[in-house]
């Protein structure tokens, strides 16, 4: 609560219910997502600020934040967005890196991090022990769950197919059309 969040790739199945939670917990959430109908989409998610990813996202964080900068942001770019991300994040900031879109090599400036008591954090679901995975649907269940029943946090669904047509779900992924989650069903 209280924190600005920068959620990278609103549009996705990860990004449109990252929204939904750091706004039902009470952050300022600002997005990018990429072309002006999916920055609307992800409005209506609750983001408070959408910004189009083709456009020059530093700047765009700067005039939403007054030049302070964000306290977390999510990533699924990697590497090719490091520099960017950090100079992004506000004194004390946290990145979390999800994903690796641009890639998984990069510099960066220790000097930078260090001046700013920055945060960077890597994770993965699937190489954890069962036990810790176990744990994280836990928490889930406790904390995010409610939110889901009561109405807060709704599954954004582009589409639902079924199991036999797994390739066409794999080919509208591809395509960069899907908003939200392809779900492949009996």
């Amino acid at each position: 609560a209280g924190d600005t969040v920068l959620i990278h790739g609103g549009s996705g199945g990860v990004g449109s219910a990252a929204i939904q939670i750091a706004k039902a917990l009470g952050a300022r959430v600002i997005t990018t997502a990429g072309s002006p109908e999916r920055c609307d989409a992800c409005a209506e998610l609750g983001a408070d600020v959408t910004i189009d990813y083709h456009d020059d996202v530093p700047a765009a964080v700067a005039e939403a934040t007054e030049g302070r900068g964000v306290d977390v942001i999510l990533d699924i770019l990697g590497a090719g967005g490091l520099t960017d991300n950090l100079s992004m994040l506000a004194t004390d900031g946290r990145l979390v890196i999800i994903g690796l879109q641009r890639g998984r090599k990069a510099e960066i400036n220790l000097q930078a991090l260090m001046a700013k008591r920055l945060t960077v954090t890597g994770t993965l679901l699937r190489s954890r022990p069962r036990p810790e995975k176990a744990a994280i649907v836990a928490d889930v269940a406790k904390h995010v769950w409610p939110m889901v029943a009561d109405g807060r946090i709704k599954p954004v669904v582009h589409d639902r197919l079924p199991l036999a047509e797994a390739m066409r779900g794999q080919e509208l992924l591809e395509s960069g059309t899907v908003f939200g989650k392809v779900l492949l069903v009996p």
